[in-house]
């Protein structure tokens, strides 16, 4: 076995270990259950977050893959104070580091989605408005072509029957002119 495939399994050994005679739920879960309050400190953000408790940071932690917890851990271990996690994993100083930077990778991640989210949401409320008042342009320009097409049929009737008239006093005075 190779010495880093050794280190590997020793560390392994050492944290399953650690968490089978380690703290348990009502050690870090403080007073309320029995416990000596570190939950108080360590556990009470995790308590309140979907599908996040020990079990998750444990899993986490044993397979040395902080992509194992979701956004909604990440969030409440990046809300626990920093002194307690050296407590909880007092084999491996690295993981607590290591943990709170994935999360603080993963919330930055999910606080760019939402600011770009909102940001196309006004781009797509303004394209929205401009498409609105493009529209309003257009339909008052039919309404204005409409409206000339009329008057201008009107003036041609006015004109017509002006024509008409000059024409039927002209009739008039010829057949008077006659007579």
């Amino acid at each position: 076995m190779t010495r880093v495939a050794t280190l590997y399994s020793v560390s392994l050994l050492a944290a399953c270990v650690s968490i089978l005679v380690g703290p348990t739920d009502e050690f870090l879960f403080g007073p309320g259950l029995g416990g000596l309050g570190l939950g108080n400190d360590c556990w009470a953000s995790l308590r309140g977050a979907r599908g996040c408790g020990l079990q998750a940071v444990v899993n986490s932690f044993v397979k040395a893959q902080p992509e194992l917890m979701g956004p909604d851990c990440c969030r409440a271990f990046l809300d626990a104070d920093d002194k307690c996690w050296p407590k909880v994993f007092p084999l491996n100083p690295f993981f607590p580091p290591t943990l709170k930077s994935y999360c603080e990778k993963l919330d930055q991640e999910a606080k760019d989605k939402m600011a770009q989210e909102e940001k196309d949401k006004r781009d797509q409320e303004e394209q929205d408005e401009r498409d609105k008042e493009e529209q309003e342009k257009r339909d008052q320009e039919e309404i204005d072509r409409v409206a000339q097409e009329e008057q201008d049929k009107r003036d041609q009737e006015d004109k017509d029957r002006q024509e008409q008239d000059k024409n039927d006093d002209d009739k008039d005075d010829n057949d008077n002119d006659k007579d």
